[in-house]
């Protein structure tokens, strides 16, 4: 996989901005992040990236979306395909969706016995970049909001 596919499908998160130009009329440069790092960056990220290609063949997997997916080794298997994984007619539609609208969605996904929260963002030429996060952690998130938020007004409430 070439790298500009890549920054295609992940400019929608700003790592398409990685690749700068400057310099003046006469002489442009072209600055940017090298290939490895930038798979380096996705490989450490806390949340899953599977980057699909125009016909849904997965690209990229780093190991968060592996552990996420139940799926150890996933990203060694060539190729392999989006159907290799479990679908939801949801995500399939939103797939579509997202090539044909240019615009990210976002959904709930099921594909073992956590539910993953999925973004999906279009890139250019029909690439998707779709980041898995667990349901379970964004509720916690919002239930530590709530317990905080509910402290505040109480200590408002009553000063010390």
């Amino acid at each position: 996989m070439t790298l500009e596919p890549l920054l295609a499908a992940t400019g929608g998160v700003g790592l398409g901005l990685l690749i700068a130009r400057a310099g003046g009329q006469r002489r442009q440069r072209r600055q940017g992040v090298q290939r490895a790092q930038l798979l380096r960056w996705l490989e450490a990220a806390p949340t899953g990236w599977l980057i699909l290609d125009p016909d849904d063949r997965i690209s990229l997997v780093n190991g968060r979306a592996e552990r996420l997916l139940d799926s150890p080794g996933l990203g060694l298997r060539h190729p392999l395909w989006l159907t290799d994984l479990p679908r939801g007619g949801r995500l399939v539609e939103a797939l579509a969706s997202a090539r044909r609208l240019q615009r990210s969605q976002r959904l709930d996904w099921q594909p073992g016995e956590e539910e993953l929260e999925v973004l999906l963002l279009p890139g250019e030429e029909g690439w998707l970049a779709l980041i898995l996060q667990p349901r379970r952690s964004l509720e916690a998130q919002l239930e530590h909001q709530e317990r905080w938020v509910s402290d505040v007004a109480h200590e408002l409430r009553t000063p010390l």
